[in-house]
């Protein structure tokens, strides 16, 4: 009879899953800090899950809460995704999470964000008739705010109260502007929009 005799070795190593794997925030300039995501991260493997938490893409803004752990065969931990209060305005994905065991088979894990930024509404708005014989209104509005980010705005004019489908002016970089096509006797209505 044949016999099989040699050594076995059995590996046991953990499995790293990320669920999500994007993210999606949004803030106004200068505005309150979007709330927290749930990121879950599972142990798929046979053995303990040791991770950590390190950003990359070069940004800062973006954070993990806790920023360590550890998972045991077949579990999971739900973290939290946060973003910093948003200042400049903007689409930002240059913070991402990375989740990382030297130990896993399959480490690093990485999940995307991204960070939509407005800038606020103007304040202030308000119009005024040229002195005659011009038939001019001048605008004027506070400025929104969006950090560093430049900003335009767009006009809106309609002879009701209602705010119409497509803008009057575009493009607008200051907070003044003037409607020089205007009528006699009617009466007109005016929104600023920030674009960017």
């Amino acid at each position: 009879n044949w016999q099989l005799r040699g050594t076995y070795t059995v590996v046991f190593s953990p499995t790293i899953s990320l669920s999500p794997t994007t993210f999606s925030f949004s803030g106004i300039s200068n505005g309150s800090i979007p709330s927290s995501q749930n990121l879950r991260i599972s142990n798929t493997g046979n053995a303990t899950l040791n991770w950590s938490f390190s950003r990359i893409g070069g940004g800062t803004w973006c954070n993990l809460t806790p920023s360590s752990g550890v998972i045991s065969a077949g579990g999971f931990q739900d973290t939290g995704v946060s973003v910093n209060a948003p200042s400049n305005a903007g689409s930002f994905t240059d913070c991402n999470i990375r989740i990382s065991d030297p130990a896993a088979t399959n480490s690093p894990q990485d999940a995307a964000i991204t960070y939509s930024v407005r800038p606020s509404d103007v304040s202030g708005v308000v119009a005024s008739l040229a002195a005659c014989p011009s038939r001019n209104i001048n605008l004027s509005w506070t400025a929104a705010s969006s950090g560093a980010s430049s900003r335009t705005y767009n006009i809106y004019r309609n002879t009701t109260n209602t705010i119409p489908g497509s803008a009057y002016a575009t493009g607008i970089t200051t907070t003044t502007w003037t409607d020089s096509a205007t009528v006699v006797g009617s009466t007109y209505y005016y929104w600023v929009e920030t674009v960017s």
